[in-house]
């Protein structure tokens, strides 16, 4: 398997994008470009990773719009490797609308499992396409956060973000 992967950076920090055959398959974030492709690698541990500026732009431009007003192109076309059920999860969560957050459970339930919330929680601390497929948009039934991958600072701006007028 070969990889193509590069970094951008964002209001965020850094962010590493990866392509497999000129489709994102990964997108995290983070602060040091080391532990990111460390974090990539261990993913994909028989991958062959190829640094290269001149992936897909459309996801460039796509993060560019996201930052821009906080919406994701529908259409983007994504190749997250997962189970079925993380499939599920991660098609159900590119649902939500920016600005809206749903509970751990209601995922679980949309997805046809309503006592599943800690599978759905799994599936989305798996999720290996942060920001395109959206799951800081899931939060605990009491309201608090819950969890977050890239820590809950970068939750809660995203979610700050997303609630704000662009109008």
């Amino acid at each position: 398997m070969h990889l193509d992967y590069d970094f951008l950076s964002s209001k965020l920090g850094l962010i590493l994008l990866a392509t497999q055959h000129n489709t994102l398959c990964w997108l995290s974030l983070g602060e040091d470009k080391t532990v990111l492709l460390d974090e990539l690698q261990q993913q994909y541990p028989r991958a062959v990773l190829q640094q290269n500026s001149l992936l897909n732009p459309i996801y460039a431009q796509a993060l560019q719009q996201y930052f821009a007003d906080a919406t994701i192109p529908a259409s983007l076309p994504l190749a997250p490797l997962g189970t079925p059920w993380q499939q599920r999860i991660w098609q159900e969560l590119r649902k939500i609308p920016s600005g809206q957050h749903l509970s751990y459970s209601g995922l679980a339930e949309r997805c046809g499992k309503p006592k599943a919330a800690r599978a759905a929680a799994s599936a989305c601390a798996q999720n290996p396409i942060s920001l395109f497929i959206p799951c800081h948009r899931i939060i605990a039934k009491s309201g608090a956060l819950g969890g977050y991958r890239w820590g809950l600072d970068k939750k809660q701006w995203l979610l700050n973000w997303e609630k704000k007028d662009r109008a």
